[in-house]
């Protein structure tokens, strides 16, 4: 997409606002057409999450020692092998599936990169619990994969958190 901006602003620069017109919808299209690719990868990751498949949570993830995840309460965890031996132990530990519904669901792609924050809504048997997330994607070939995900405890509904 830069190529594409730089010549957006030449377009401007030129003058030339037909072409920097159909340059700007352009780069919306393109823009859009990302947002989607990277809301349905962050929707595949909360389905592995979910149904505890560990397969589909190993496709999900980039590869690499700078893919890292914070579980909430926890210490980062640093590279891909470390990362999926931790989601091995919190789903050996799972007795059954979770309902996983998201709320608040903001995305910003820039380039190869997007972030996407959002509240995790986790109910399992008996129990329900409110976790604050950013998940951070990479573009690697035409994929989006997960190169950073941290969870945090999220303020009950109506409470806002002090700063």
């Amino acid at each position: 997409m830069s190529r594409l901006e730089r010549e957006l602003d030449a377009a401007v620069q030129a003058e030339d606002y037909a072409a920097a017109a159909a340059l700007r919808d352009r780069l919306r299209r393109l823009q859009s057409d990302n947002e989607a690719a990277v809301i349905a990868a962050n929707v595949l990751f909360y389905r592995a999450f979910g149904s505890a498949d560990l397969r589909l949570m190993r496709r999900v993830w980039a590869r690499g020692e700078h893919v890292q995840c914070i579980h909430p309460g926890a210490n980062t965890i640093s590279g891909y092998d470390m990362v999926l031996n931790s989601w091995e132990l919190i789903f050996d530990g799972m007795n059954r599936q979770l309902s996983i519904t998201l709320d608040d669901v903001a995305c910003h792609v820039r380039g190869s990169m997007a972030v996407v924050t959002c509240v995790e809504i986790i109910k399992s048997a008996g129990s329900a619990g409110r976790v604050v997330a950013t998940n951070v994607f990479e573009k690697v070939g035409s994929q989006w994969l997960l190169c950073c995900h941290q969870g945090a405890p999220a303020p009950q509904p109506g409470r806002r958190m002090g700063l």
